[in-house]
């Protein structure tokens, strides 16, 4: 016992570089969305996205990276509010998207015309609706959920998000926080002001800021 408390309270333990894992069946949203670019769009469909979250950091004097809990906590309800949408990329650079008088209107390259209740659209600052475009977002929100001020604090250095459309099939992205949040504006270059929808699961504007 000794041996293991003087190994746990020692600087060169708490120095190293740990990682811990979470990826829960809680971690999941269901969503439609098609990806569209210049002269290709898909037919709309959906998937049961599933998310894992990886934080490197130290070893803390309770003995944690970061509590599991927390990371839980904080995942589980950006999912829930992402859940049981239609995914709206704002920034499309082949989408001719209208938004007002509660509807979202899209124009595609081939004539395909869609109208969704606005407060069935998860609209995003992104230019497609890929895993690897939603695995951004989904980091930079995750950050902000839990405070840039708590992750210093806790001396976490980076993230790695992954988001798959099945099993085996995942996009991953890794954010060094000291690189926060440049890098991720910088991947979103198109970005504009959008909402993203409710927090309580039942849509609508009044939601998770992502300026």
């Amino acid at each position: 016992g000794g041996v293991v408390q003087e190994l746990a309270g020692s600087d060169t333990v708490r120095a190293m570089a740990l990682a811990v894992r979470v990826e829960k069946e809680r971690f999941k949203f269901n969503c439609a969305h098609f990806v569209a670019f210049k002269g290709f769009r898909e037919r709309l469909h959906g998937h049961n996205y599933q998310v894992g979250v990886t934080v490197y950091g130290e070893l803390a004097t309770d003995g944690y990276v970061l509590d599991f809990g927390v990371v839980k906590e904080h995942a589980v309800k950006l999912c829930k509010a992402w859940n049981e949408h239609f995914i709206c990329p704002m920034n499309s650079d082949v989408l001719d998207i209208k938004r007002g008088d509660g509807r979202i209107e899209i124009t595609c390259e081939d004539g395909a015309y869609f109208v969704f209740p606005e407060v069935d659209c998860l609209c995003l600052p992104i230019v497609h609706s890929t895993a690897e475009e939603l695995a951004i977002v989904f980091t930079d929100l995750l950050i902000k959920s839990l405070t840039l001020e708590y992750l210093e604090e806790r001396k976490i250095t980076e993230f790695k998000v992954s988001v798959g459309e099945t099993i085996n099939q995942q996009a991953i992205y890794r954010l060094k926080l000291k690189d926060y949040p440049e890098i991720v504006h910088a991947a979103r270059s198109k970005a504009t002001p959008c909402l993203d929808c409710a927090t309580d699961g039942q849509g609508g504007a009044d939601a998770v800021s992502l300026k």
